[in-house]
């Protein structure tokens, strides 16, 4: 069965509040220079295929799910009035989109290592 992964993305100060980030460490997130989020600008009304727009996003890559790929394509076919519609508002193009790709695989990819290094006696 072929899976969908999908990242929780949250208006880009919510984010940042409820993770707690502060100074330094939103001036990383903003500037994508944090590893476990991504920032992605607003999209104006005239490029959202919804047409109202959408604001500044953080994609929080610790954060996710994996739905069928066969569901999610159900939901995207489903007409306006289901509340089990997903909607596809704009598409992230080259290279924009491969840039998320490796920054995500890269904060799931990482080794956790303890602070120390254990010493040998």
């Amino acid at each position: 069965m072929t899976m969908i992964i999908l990242c929780q993305a949250d208006v880009s100060d919510a984010v940042m509040a409820a993770s707690n980030l502060t100074g330094a460490e939103r001036r990383w997130a903003k500037s994508n220079q944090h590893e476990r989020f991504h920032h992605l600008q607003s999209i104006p009304p005239d490029v959202d295929l919804s047409g109202t727009g959408v604001p500044e996003l953080m994609l929080d890559f610790k954060r996710f799910i994996a739905v069928p790929a066969g569901e999610l394509m159900a939901r995207v076919a489903l007409g306006p009035e289901s509340d089990r519609r997903a909607e596809r508002r704009a598409v992230l193009v080259s290279p924009y989109k491969e840039e998320v790709l490796v920054r995500y695989h890269n904060y799931h990819g990482r080794v956790a290592v303890p602070d120390a290094m254990p010493t040998s006696e």
